[in-house]
């Protein structure tokens, strides 16, 4: 079920958590030279990343 980017924006940063470790994690972001991985964040870092997916989404769904 796809969403529209208020819903999204309007979603805490911490629904997002799952989704940006899965990204963090992944073998395209970890191969950048110095990429920290998930767990080496802090939890602002963890926030931040969270909120660029969540950003990415809203932004993909306008698009759509």
């Amino acid at each position: 079920m796809s969403q529209d980017a208020a819903t999204i924006r309007a979603q805490p940063i911490s629904a997002f958590f799952s989704t940006a470790e899965a990204v963090a994690d992944s073998e395209p972001v970890i191969a950048i030279y110095a990429a920290p991985e998930w767990y080496e964040l802090g939890e602002d870092g963890k926030a931040w990343i969270a909120g660029i997916i969540r950003e990415t989404l809203a932004r993909a769904a306008e698009q759509l």
